[in-house]
């Protein structure tokens, strides 16, 4: 019985959730996710989260990255907390990262979105 633990884990992921996504009412959504514009475009996810988990507990973290596989120098961060949020703009909006200086802000897509 004990063969199939831990199959279909590290590959794919769950079959469930888009990215791993963690879902949060959209109401919380729209106070806890914050988009990151400017990043260096040798950056990755895994780089991303840890440029960001010193503000707080990170739900998911993904990269926008072009048809080639290539950085789009954006990301999205999902804090579990809104003040989380606000620490991240706090410390990373206008910081400094790899010669590029970052803008980041809460994600106005999900703003008016119904």
């Amino acid at each position: 019985a004990d063969q199939s633990v831990g199959r279909g884990g590290g590959g794919g992921g769950p079959p469930h959730g888009a990215h791993g996504d963690v879902d949060l009412p959209i109401e919380l959504k729209r106070q806890c996710q914050v988009m990151v514009h400017g990043l260096p475009f040798a950056y990755d996810t895994p780089m991303l989260r840890e440029l960001c988990k010193g503000c707080g507990e990170i739900l998911n973290v993904h990269v926008f990255k072009d048809p080639q596989g290539r950085n789009r120098g954006y990301g999205l961060v999902c804090y579990s907390t809104p003040q989380a949020a606000q620490v991240a703009i706090a410390q990373l909006n206008q910081a400094e990262c790899g010669g590029r200086i970052l803008s980041v802000g809460l994600d106005k897509k999900l703003g008016g979105m119904q």
